[in-house]
């Protein structure tokens, strides 16, 4: 009999585990450290002050800045009061460049800020600070990597698919994770992205899910074994030996009243020796399993079990010692 149900398309893969958010964290001037404020492993936030600098030329750069923004701002204003007075000592133009001119010094005050500040390496991002080699005394050249800041609450893993697995990938698809390093245990994530087209090389497509960290037990780099599960939706599902072939394609022979017509169908998924497919069958219909290829539209069939087949038959009689009735077309092969 035709059953009619859902089944699970099922991909497995292997994957690395990464910090969904991971910054490495450089130094953008050269200088002479002055303070390390670096603890492994520790949790940081955005903004926090990580190393310092030898900041003195910095400061002396800031205090001259300050100075002559102070002094451009004393001519304006006497410029602007002698021009209110209707004084002709002082031209429009002489005005308006007294106006540039403390313009540019207020400029030159932020640009001295700006220098004095990346004096100071901080956070760029909350999360988890590594290892470092930094100690004060050293000297950092501009570029020098100070220390990696991952943000461990959520963790990205990447892996490939079959080729067939993109007909069916979509964000927000349920993803199983386990690690060898923690046997027996099971993570729930869900696709993020997937790439938009297929490796020529490889066959295969490129996914990125992703799961909540909680209890920070996932550490990034590490591997996980990867199973996505789509279920389908519910379709007829026959015997693997009940699928005949043709020019026209597959199909499976039916059986109504006591005779066979042929259904065409399409096969959609097959697990071991049951196969889902897409045509007219209804649950419950029946369908021929053995002597498929001697089946022709319009055979008469009778089916049934031992007591259907008449308790004193023997095998030789038609019926096997299961208690199954062997199904006999007109022409009178089974």
């Amino acid at each position: 009999e035709v059953e009619v149900t859902a089944y699970s398309d099922i991909f497995r893969s292997v994957g690395t585990l990464e910090a969904a958010t991971r910054v490495d964290v450089e130094s953008e001037v050269s200088g002479q450290v002055t303070a390390v404020h670096i603890k492994p492993n520790a949790e940081v936030a955005a903004g926090d002050v990580l190393v310092e600098l030898d900041s003195r030329a910095a400061e002396l750069d800031l205090a001259s800045a300050e100075a002559q923004l102070d002094e451009a701002r004393d001519a304006l204003e006497r410029y602007e009061t002698l021009r209110s007075g209707n004084s002709g000592a002082v031209s429009q133009v002489a005005l308006q460049e007294a106006r540039t001119a403390t313009k540019l010094a207020e400029v030159a005050v932020d640009q001295a800020h700006y220098e004095l500040d990346r004096r100071r390496i901080t956070a760029p991002i909350s999360g988890t600070v590594g290892l470092t080699d930094i100690e004060v005394g050293g000297i950092l050249s501009a570029g020098t990597e100070v220390v990696t800041i991952t943000d461990t609450e959520e963790i990205q893993i990447d892996f490939t698919l079959p080729e067939r697995a993109a007909s069916v990938l979509e964000a927000g698809m349920p993803v199983r994770l386990t690690l060898p390093s923690m046997p027996g245990r099971v993570f729930e994530g869900e696709v993020a992205a997937f790439d938009n087209r297929i490796d020529a090389q490889t066959r295969l497509i490129r996914v990125e899910a992703r799961t909540v960290n909680d209890d920070a037990r996932l550490i990034p780099g590490a591997i996980a074994n990867v199973i996505v599960a789509r279920e389908s939706k519910a379709l007829p599902s026959v015997p693997a030996l009940s699928i005949t072939w043709s020019r026209e394609g597959a199909s499976v022979w039916v059986g109504e009243d006591g005779a066979v017509r042929a259904v065409p169908v399409t096969n959609a998924h097959r697990l071991d020796d049951t196969v889902w497919v897409e045509g007219d069958l209804a649950a419950g219909a029946q369908v021929v399993v053995e002597g498929v290829q001697n089946m022709r539209p319009g055979a008469t069939v009778t089916t049934g079990g031992a007591e259907a087949a008449g308790a004193g038959r023997t095998a030789g009689d038609g019926a096997r010692p299961d208690g199954t009735v062997r199904v006999a077309a007109e022409n009178g092969n089974d």
